[in-house]
């Protein structure tokens, strides 16, 4: 075994093991979202997860736009325990490989303490780990995996990967897509920087599109859902689009910018991203700009806030720890400082947690 190859797997273990150590003790301090709590028997997101699960192929759960993300509830289907732990387990290792992947996509940025920092932010925000663990039907878990992947394969401009993680992002939730403008970006950054302009750069941007873009349109014309379910993108644009998020942004209203800001992000990821150079601020917006607001733009159509945002943690991580990495640099303060901040951070999420959730 040569000296690289041992330094690569040690590193994996030891950020295992830090992963592992987040992940069991969220898992054991959220309780999961199963009977006999009450809410457990509506209609909401849940239930349609599960009955897809239980039963793929049965028409009459086919109910738009749950029926389309069927990646979850298919290998929770073929899993051979209960309906409970299949859906825990693909929760965990969805959380796990986002944590792994995470760390070694801002390490391409940051130093090692720095992307350990990251990792700990992202399990301390509430809507990451700890609100999926206790839903723990929804498809998060497996499309955050998916986004990070697709974000390292944009990095590293590794288009077969990128097409890979596109597709099956898809066929776990459509917030994946929102990756697309990333990639075509990235990629004319990348010649911009070259002084060279070659069409195959762009074609093959646009065939690691396209099979994601495929199997979209294919599920929606194989999967009809049910017409009493009705699902009109104009109707939602008017009824919570217009009427709710509008007229809260026409009025001012103070509690949905809480909601839209801190109450989402937390405070490290809304403070530190104010310590960045004006140009660090520039290439963040240039490549991630259209795809924050693709993921604020959900917001016309959903009637959650936090739980549809929280998908652009990355651009968001990437974005504080650059702060951060300025602040240590010239204020001469240690990096180990800002990963205890981050660690008594997760801590005190912990107990806001026990306390109010």
């Amino acid at each position: 075994m040569n000296e690289k190859y041992k330094d690569f797997c040690l590193e994996f273990i030891f950020i295992s093991i830090i992963v592992l150590i987040y992940l069991i003790i969220i898992r054991y301090f959220t309780p999961l979202f199963v009977p006999p709590e009450p809410g457990f028997y509506t209609t909401d997101d849940h239930y349609h997860y599960i009955n897809m699960a239980k039963d793929p192929f049965k028409p009459k759960v086919a109910i738009a736009p749950f029926c389309y993300r069927i990646l979850t509830p298919f290998i929770a289907w073929l899993m051979p325990f209960d309906l409970v732990t299949n859906f825990l387990i693909i929760s965990f290792v969805g959380f796990y490989f986002t944590g792994i992947l995470l760390y070694y996509l801002l390490k391409e940025y940051f130093t090692k303490i720095l992307a350990i920092t990251g990792i700990t932010i992202f399990y301390s925000l509430r809507f990451t780990t700890w609100y999926f663990f206790y839903n723990l039907w929804l498809t998060e878990s497996l499309a955050f995996c998916f986004i990070v992947l697709c974000f390292w394969a944009i990095n590293k401009s590794n288009l077969k990967i990128y097409a890979f993680s596109l597709f099956l992002g898809v066929l776990t939730k459509e917030v994946v897509l929102f990756t697309i403008p990333v990639l075509l970006i990235s990629e004319f950054l990348k010649m911009k920087e070259n002084n060279s302009f070659h069409k195959k750069y762009l074609l093959n941007s646009l065939y690691a599109i396209l099979p994601g873009l495929i199997i979209l349109i294919t599920v929606r014309i194989i999967i009809v859902p049910d017409p009493i379910w009705g699902y009109d993108y104009f109707y939602l644009i008017q009824r919570i689009g217009v009427n709710r998020r509008i007229k809260s942004i026409i009025r001012l209203d103070v509690e949905f910018f809480y909601i839209c800001t801190i109450g989402t992000w937390g405070i490290i990821l809304c403070l530190f991203p104010f310590f960045n150079k004006e140009e660090s601020f520039i290439y963040w917006f240039k490549l991630y700009g259209i795809f924050m607001c693709l993921i604020y733009s959900q917001l016309l159509i959903a009637s959650d806030v936090e739980h549809v945002l929280i998908s652009g943690f990355y651009p968001m991580l990437l974005l504080a720890l650059s702060g951060i990495q300025k602040l240590s640099e010239e204020r001469e303060i240690n990096e180990l400082v800002f990963l205890v901040i981050s660690i008594l951070y997760f801590i005190i999420q912990l107990i806001l947690h026990l306390l109010f959730y």
